[in-house]
């Protein structure tokens, strides 16, 4: 997120989670993310995909427990993840909600390509 984020980079910032859906259902391409605080480490980016929105939750984690849904509705994304974690591993099935955890959740901002 720390490259699109620079002055220049030809991404603009979408400034909610409702707006960013709305791009995707118009078939343009929008991302959501977060850099991780911690030098060294990982963030996680994922791609909003259009279509409607589901409710988070409800997959099996590594040991064997159920992600509880929350009962909200997110709009649905795709990602792969190098740590595993099931939540940030979908291929539409999970939501933008799934990725990170709860206490993240509000500092992911969502981007789209500038047009020129």
């Amino acid at each position: 997120m720390q490259t699109v984020s620079v002055p220049g980079s030809r991404w603009r910032n979408v400034p909610t989670m409702q707006e960013a859906s709305d791009l995707a259902n118009q078939g343009i391409v929008v991302i959501a993310g977060l850099a991780n605080p911690m030098p060294g480490h990982s963030g996680h980016v994922v791609v909003i995909l259009p279509g409607p929105w589901k409710l988070s939750g409800g997959f099996e984690l590594r040991n064997g427990r159920t992600m509880p849904s929350n009962r909200q509705l997110y709009p649905p994304m795709m990602s792969t993840s190098a740590s595993h974690y099931p939540g940030a591993i979908s291929n539409g099935d999970k939501t933008v909600a799934d990725a990170r955890t709860a206490k993240d959740f509000n500092m992911i901002t969502y981007w789209t390509p500038q047009v020129p």
